[in-house]
C-alpha cells in the first residue's frame, strides 16, 4: 500500500514535470539529492520516483545519496547548485527541524529551496 501511493506520487510529479517539458526540461541528467544513507526510507522513495521520471520524461534521473550531518551535508549540497532544476533534493521533518536544533546553517531553508511536491504523508 505504501509503495503504491509512493509510485503514485511519483506518476503525478512526472505529470506536473511533463507540462515543463515543452520548454525541453530535462535536457540532461537530473541529479536527486538524499541527504541520508543508502537503504533507508527516504532512499528507497527517491529511487522509485527516478526510475518512474527517469521513464516518463526519457531523461536520467540519478539518485546520490549524500548523508551526515543530520541531513545538513546532502541539504549544502543542493544549496549550492545552480537554481535550475538539475539537482532536486528528497528530504523529510529533518529539514524542517533543523531551523530549530542548530543555532546557524549553512543556507536560509526557507529563502533557498522551493517546494516541489509533496510526495508522502505520516501518521
Amino acid at each position: 500500500m505504501k509503495t503504491g501511493f509512493m509510485v503514485a506520487a511519483a506518476l503525478s510529479l512526472a505529470t506536473m514535470l511533463a507540462s515543463v517539458a515543452a520548454q525541453d526540461y530535462p535536457s540532461r541528467n537530473v541529479t536527486i539529492i538524499v541527504p541520508y544513507p543508502a537503504g533507508g526510507p527516504t532512499d528507497e522513495t527517491a529511487r522509485m520516483i527516478a526510475q518512474s521520471l527517469s521513464s516518463q520524461l526519457k531523461q536520467s534521473f540519478i539518485v546520490e545519496d549524500v548523508g551526515g550531518g543530520g541531513s545538513i551535508i546532502g541539504s549544502e549540497k543542493v544549496a549550492r547548485a545552480a537554481p535550475d532544476g538539475y539537482t532536486l533534493l528528497v528530504c523529510n521533518l529533518q529539514i524542517a527541524a533543523n531551523v530549530s536544533l542548530y543555532e546557524s546553517l549553512p543556507f536560509d531553508t526557507v529563502k533557498t529551496f522551493t517546494p516541489v511536491m509533496l510526495i508522502n504523508r505520516n501518521p
